[in-house]
């Protein structure tokens, strides 16, 4: 039976459970022909969120669910509690398409072209349960939008994979589930360049510390400086006057 808790952090509602929990959440809900749009927050994302309101919206109408320890810190601080087990994309949308009893016809949009066909291989080979109907590079321009949802109807896409970074696919995913078929869209990240071998995972210890921060910060410091560094403290200290003020919104 799913167990899973909902609570709000900062304006953020998260539904807070083990992967297996998420996992049959997602499965019951599509069978019942309910779209689900699933979002992993991290401490970056939480920051944008809290500095827009119409992120926040968007991502309040998805199924949310905590990445990383900065996020987690954040709950302990707001509400004296952490989460149940930390949930990420790398791990969990490799994890989820093994185990779905559901098969699934997937659309891949995001990264660099090399990467983004790459990426399609590799699920489809991984996953021959599955079929990938249909990927696109993450290179397009708004206009660009209204033929791109087109395809992916004309592809038979039930399941949505975007990894075009924060806020870009959640919003993104937000007008695709109501304009399309797609029943399943899931925002992941880095997932791509992780699968293709751009990007390079910590080693498994490093990740158990819970340090996978750090190493990447250490491997791309320009680019992910400000998000660590200056990004992480906003929301730990955003975090802290929520508690000291005693409410949900400021």
């Amino acid at each position: 039976m799913t167990q899973v808790d909902r609570f709000n952090l900062c304006g953020i509602t998260f539904t807070d459970g083990h992967r297996e929990d998420i996992g049959d959440m997602i499965d019951a809900e599509n069978s019942h022909g309910r779209e689900v749009s699933l979002a992993f927050c991290n401490a970056h994302t939480a920051e944008q969120a809290f500095r827009d309101s119409d992120y926040m919206a968007a991502l309040n109408e998805m199924l949310v669910v905590n990445d990383g320890v900065g996020i987690a810190m954040a709950a302990r601080i707001r509400h004296g509690r952490s989460f149940k087990e930390n949930l990420n994309g790398t791990d969990f949308v490799p994890w989820f398409l093994g185990q779905t009893a559901v098969a699934r016809r997937i659309f891949l949009i995001g990264a660099r072209p090399h990467v983004v066909a790459r990426t399609s291989a590799l699920i489809a080979e991984s996953f021959p349960q599955h079929r990938v109907v249909g990927a696109r590079d993450g290179y397009f321009a708004a206009a660009e939008t209204d033929d791109l949802l087109r395809e992916i109807d004309r592809a038979g896409a039930d399941t949505l994979l975007v990894a075009m970074g924060n806020p870009r696919q959640e919003m993104f995913m937000r007008d695709v589930v109501h304009r399309t078929k797609v029943t399943l869209a899931i925002g992941v990240g880095a997932l791509f360049d992780f699968l293709a071998g751009e990007a390079v995972r910590a080693p498994a210890l490093v990740r158990r510390m819970r340090l996978e921060w750090f190493y990447r910060l250490t491997r791309e410091p320009a680019r992910l400086a400000r998000r660590y560094l200056i990004g992480t403290p906003y929301v730990l200290g955003y975090a802290l006057r929520h508690r000291l003020l005693g409410t949900q919104t400021l």
